[in-house]
């Protein structure tokens, strides 16, 4: 088995791993905490289960993560995209210039003998 499979099926490991004990971790949770809580925001109030109000409240902070973040993770992608393409077209200019060295140098070559 070559390095990066090892590598891809370490991660596997580790993510589903990872995923279990943080489901099990939840679940507990969620059994330890299904009292009833009254939560009021501004004129709004909501009774559920504390275990929902807090699982909600971390989701919506996730979102707000993910809508703070999302610009700045495209704007990324783009100039990686533009910055790949300029790299290639650097890399073909100097293929086609050490061409034009070694032709040279042929013909000096063949000058000198």
């Amino acid at each position: 088995m070559d390095k990066g499979k090892i590598v891809a099926y370490t991660f596997f490991m580790f993510s589903l791993l990872s995923g279990l004990l943080l489901g099990a971790i939840s679940v507990i949770f969620v059994l330890q905490n299904v009292f009833s809580v009254t939560v009021t925001f501004f004129a709004w109030t909501i009774t559920a289960p504390l275990a929902v109000i807090i699982s909600a409240s971390i989701l919506m902070g996730i979102l707000a993560a993910l809508v703070v973040t999302l610009p700045e993770s495209i704007s990324n992608s783009f100039t990686i995209s533009r910055l790949q393409k300029e790299n290639k077209k650097l890399k073909d200019e100097k293929l086609v210039k050490v061409v034009e060295v070694v032709e040279v140098e042929s013909r000096s070559e063949d000058k000198v003998i």
